[in-house]
């Protein structure tokens, strides 16, 4: 049984690890989207 905790918790350990690495690629992948949003609306204002 204590086995099983620990295996469970392990498991919960790893997949938090891996959603919160994949939760920041994608605020990065947005960030980036935005940041080029921004450039191609200052340049086209600039036009």
């Amino acid at each position: 049984m204590v086995l099983v905790v620990l295996a469970f918790s392990f498991f919960l350990l790893i997949f938090q690890l891996d959603a919160g690495v994949m939760a920041q690629g994608i605020v990065e992948d947005s960030f980036r989207y935005f940041k080029n949003d921004i450039k191609s609306y200052l340049i086209a204002s600039y036009d």
